[in-house]
């Protein structure tokens, strides 16, 4: 009989037969024969250890690691990684896979409920606890207690200041719309100074700032447009950059210009709140005497000695090879800051004033000294260099002068 595993099962009572017309007893051999044809279908059917046979139940199987075990239809089990095509969900009842792109399923009383995909012009919004698409409509306009449609003003609203053609809602200001102005400080707008360059910056000390770029061009020995000369004796060389040179001479030496440009309205004084920066790069042939430059009220005080009591100075003085930060007020403040610095080379000083607070002294964008007593509180201040009467020659270069916005 062999066997008929696995299309069908055998019959062990089957007697094979000699003929078609005798039947005989069970022929033992023939029996162990089939017993063993079958074993070794059931062998086929289970498959060895890592059997690629695909018909093989080790090979359907091998999926199930050794501590994992076959999915049952009522246990609760876990699955992962595991994708599933067009499920369909009983309990609740969702069948995945009748949707559009766009439609949404939420969890309803039922069990799961799909919504489908809203027009432009809803929005979504939940009523009764259930979600639903609504058309959207419109806003009340924005005041200061209520919030709404808020519009954009334009650059001809923000300028003058009104509504006038707008929709009704209230005006938001956006950089685009802004126009650049000029900063006013003691009741005036910036002048102009021949050869002078304004520029609108930002940076840790000043925050927003505008600089005006002193000119140092000569148009003679005798003439700098917007500073005043206290000698005649001045030279300059453009190899150097426009380098402005102090040369020794027989008398004092002073030389200042106005803070904010020309005529006493536009002057910047102490009694301002706003900080004032001055910076300029300098050199010295010497350490002879005294050399002083920075702020002052009147000029001729800007190189006099360290202790020096007058009102309005805020400055750096060198006085005999010693660097000093000083300021008065009726009463001096100062500080050495001679420290590594080589004075014959090239340096920048920098000075930030603010007024009722402190005065910050910079050399190559070190901090050296900060200043909170004897601080000015009135008069007109001027950016000013000076030379004593046995001063040598003092060089500096790119004077620029910044305010607080």
């Amino acid at each position: 009989m062999a066997t008929n595993f696995p299309t069908t099962l055998d019959d062990s009572t089957t007697i094979p037969v000699e003929s078609a017309s005798t039947v005989l007893a069970t022929n033992h051999v023939v029996a162990h024969q089939n017993i063993q044809d079958a074993i070794e279908a059931v062998e086929a059917k289970v498959g060895v250890n890592s059997s690629a046979v695909t018909t093989s139940h080790d090979y359907k199987l091998s999926e199930i690691l050794t501590t994992d075990k076959s999915v049952g239809k009522s246990a609760t089990q876990t699955l992962t990684n595991k994708t599933l095509t067009s499920p369909v969900i009983t309990s609740p009842a969702l069948t995945v896979g009748s949707d559009a792109t766009g439609d949404l399923y939420y969890r309803s009383a039922g069990g799961f409920t799909r919504l489908p995909i809203g027009s432009a012009t809803h929005i979504l919004n939940v009523t009764g606890g259930i979600p639903a698409w609504r058309a959207e409509t419109a806003l009340v306009d924005a005041s200061t207690t209520v919030k709404g449609v808020v519009e954009a003003g334009t650059a001809a609203e923000v300028t003058a200041g009104t509504a006038t053609g707008a929709t009704g809602a209230v005006l938001a200001v956006t950089p685009d719309a802004l126009a650049a102005s000029t900063p006013v400080f003691n009741g005036s707008g910036l002048t102009n100074v021949a050869g002078t360059i304004y520029t609108v910056n930002a940076d840790e000390k000043l925050n927003t700032y505008y600089t005006v770029i002193a000119g140092m061009y000569p148009t003679s020995t005798t003439a700098v447009p917007g500073w005043t000369l206290a000698s005649t004796t001045v030279t300059t060389t453009s190899a150097a950059g426009y380098i402005y040179i102090i040369p020794s001479a027989s008398a004092n030496f002073e030389m200042s210009t106005a803070l904010m440009g020309s005529g006493s309205t536009n002057n910047y004084s102490p009694a301002q709140s706003k900080k004032i920066r001055i910076k300029t790069r300098m050199r010295f042939t010497d350490s002879s005497d005294r050399k002083g430059w920075g702020m002052c009220i009147t000029p001729t005080h800007i190189h006099t000695v360290h202790t020096d009591l007058n009102n309005g100075e805020v400055r750096f003085i060198y006085n005999g090879s010693v660097m000093y930060a000083q300021n008065a007020n009726g009463t001096a403040t100062s500080t050495d800051v001679t420290g590594a610095y080589v004075f014959t080379n090239w340096n920048l000083f920098e000075i930030v004033f603010s007024p009722g607070t402190d005065i910050k002294y910079y050399i190559n964008g070190t901090l050296v000294a900060t200043h909170t007593t004897n601080l000015p509180t009135t008069g007109t201040l001027l950016m000013a260099y000076g030379v004593d009467a046995n001063g040598r020659d003092v060089y500096t270069t790119h004077p620029t002068i910044s305010y607080e916005l």
